[in-house]
Order: structure tokens, then sequence, then C-alpha cells
């Protein structure tokens, strides 16, 4: 199965986590869900879409992945900071496909942004 390199790209880079954390607190959560009461700012990430590469002869040897990422924090000037290192992070392993929307989460009031990126993982 895919092993996103979401995570490992944010755990290289200085500008991430300084803004989200190191290590096992670095507040950057798969599947798209992050604890309940974490810190602001976080990200989440999931899968939506991918593809092995097929070839006429032979097995597949990489996977593309399709990944949407999320970053959730209490302020527009920290969800934008955060979004910046995250992207850069992302875009030195992969591409950035589509930037997504702003918007303010009506419960949790959290300002949130979004974008996706594509990753050709090697098996």
């Amino acid at each position: 199965m895919l092993d996103l390199p979401v995570f490992r790209l944010a755990l290289a880079s200085s500008d991430v986590t300084n803004l989200l954390g190191s290590g096992g607190d670095c507040r950057v959560y798969p599947f798209g869900e992050a604890p309940k009461n974490v810190a602001h700012p976080y990200a989440v990430y999931q899968l939506i879409g991918g593809q092995p590469q097929n070839y006429l002869a032979g097995s597949p040897d990489a996977d593309s992945a399709q990944v949407q990422i999320d970053v959730y924090g209490s302020s527009p000037s920290a969800v934008r900071a955060a979004v910046k290192a995250l992207a850069q992070a992302v875009e030195s392993g992969g591409y950035i496909t589509r930037w997504g929307a702003r918007s303010r989460d009506p419960k949790t009031r959290n300002y949130r942004i979004g974008f996706d990126a594509e990753f050709l993982i090697k098996r």
C-alpha cells in the first residue's frame, strides 16, 4: 500500500517543525483527522486518489498518489505561515496540483487553508 511522504517531508523541514512541532510532537496527522484539543496550527492529510504506474510488460514499480492537505489554526496569519512552510516541504518530494478554499469552520471557528499534492511513490 502507498506510504504517503507528507509526514516525512514535514519532519525534514525546519520551517515546518518550527511552526508545527518536531519528532513525535509534529502536528501533521494522517487520515484527515487530528486528535481532540490539539495545539494550533496543525495539518491533516489524506489520500484522495491514485493509481499504479501500469506497463504493458511487468508489474508496476510505482504508484501515483493524490493527497489533500488541510491546515487549521486560530488565526489567518498562523495558517498562512504553516501552509507556506508545508507547501515548500511538499514540493521537495512532489507537486502541488491545486490550491483549495480558504474557510472558517462554523463550529470550531478555526481558519482553514487546503491544497492538493501529487507524489510518485516507488514500490
